[in-house]
């Protein structure tokens, strides 16, 4: 999560007109198909029949079989959007109370992980709220990321240094790792980069480090001088490098999770929000408030349209790999409640859930960010 939303909601948004959003039909066609079985019965005689119709009735679904019976645990494995109003969390239609205002959040294939303003770090599932560690307050350092049921975040101890934390919600498992200090009298500049799997992304003192939290092992990536990583996501990396004498920086993609990163697609992209879960598509700006998509093996980059019905639109994360979510905003920007929506990567865009909040009423999205920084 970048500025593209800090922005959108708080003060700079105040001071923008409609934006003026001329652009192209989003990229690539998104049709799904279900694959169907038939079953072919035959040679059933008289009895057998006079039997099958006695019995089918009883096996068909009863009306109140047939009801969608909902569950939090089925609505956050299937990755349906949620967010929060003050201790509350919604999803697919359905709320709950976390016991504790929300803060910053992200969502995981569990439920939900967040901090509030004192840092305290908590997850809930719609059935029960636990505490599971203390993160920065420091607007600096201050992330949480997450892949499938693995959350992360920075703790900072006085005196101590600071130190990374990974917590799996499916197993309740936490693991630490501490901030390496190779150089006498160094700045700590800790970084938390992104959560790939089992792998967490992060820079201490050592530079870049992709530390396994399952098996601990730690590699050290080297540190590139003006290296910054978006997201990671099935092993592809996105990053930018700033050069001296540089005067843009191009967005760049590692397919093969390895740096020093030569020889990648590039793409101008800034502000990149998120990877979609495969790492195909990057979701970021092509230019500034001007929302668009990019395909990380090309680097061709296609500008996103917003749906009819907004003054403005932007994309914040993946319910999967080829479906994003975001929000629908109109003026003026921080008092209007916004709309979530659902979009398909080369397809359309659907309402999910309307006047979902404003940032002024306490408004979260689990982009692992406070929405008042």
């Amino acid at each position: 999560m970048t500025d593209l939303l800090k922005d959108m909601l708080t003060d700079r948004a105040d001071a923008l007109d409609a934006p003026q959003l001329d652009v192209a039909a989003m990229v690539r066609d998104g049709d799904r198909q279900a694959a169907r079985r038939r079953n072919a019965v035959v040679g059933l005689g008289a009895a057998a029949a006079v039997v099958t119709a006695i019995a089918i009735p009883q096996l068909l679904p009863q009306p109140s079989q047939t009801a969608r019976e909902f569950s939090y645990a089925g609505a956050f494995e299937a990755g349906e959007p949620s967010y929060a109003v003050g201790s509350r969390v919604t999803i697919d239609g359905h709320t709950f109370d976390t016991g504790h205002d929300v803060h910053a959040m992200v969502q995981t294939t569990e439920g939900v992980v967040f901090t509030d303003k004192e840092g305290v770090v908590r997850a809930a599932d719609g059935q029960e709220t636990t505490r599971i560690g203390q993160s920065t307050t420091s607007r600096d350092f201050f992330a949480l990321e997450t892949d499938g049921s693995l959350v992360a975040w920075i703790e900072e101890r006085p005196g101590r240094g600071p130190i990374f934390t990974a917590f799996d919600q499916a197993t309740g498992e936490a693991k630490t790792l501490d901030y390496v200090v190779r150089t006498v009298g160094t700045e700590y500049s800790p970084d938390l980069w992104a959560v790939d799997g089992d792998d967490v992304w992060l820079r201490d003192d050592r530079g870049v480090v992709r530390w396994n939290v399952a098996t601990g092992e730690q590699t050290e990536l080297g540190a590139p001088r003006g290296l910054e990583i978006h997201d990671v996501k099935a092993g592809v990396i996105a990053y930018e490098q700033q050069l001296v004498g540089q005067p843009e920086t191009p967005l760049r993609f590692s397919r093969d999770g390895s740096v020093p990163f030569g020889g990648t697609p590039t793409a101008m992209l800034s502000d990149v929000v998120t990877l979609s879960p495969d790492g195909a598509t990057a979701l970021g700006e092509d230019e500034p408030d001007h929302p668009a998509l990019a395909d990380t093996a090309t680097g061709q980059v296609t500008p996103l349209q917003v749906p009819d019905g907004y003054d403005f639109f932007t994309g914040y994360g993946w319910a999967d790999a080829d479906t994003f979510v975001g929000l629908g905003l109109n003026q003026p920007w921080d008092s209007t409640p916004a709309d979530l929506l659902t979009c398909e990567v080369g397809g359309a865009c659907r309402v999910t859930a309307e006047d979902v909040g404003t940032q002024d009423g306490g408004f979260v999205i689990p982009v692992g960010r406070p929405m008042d920084d």
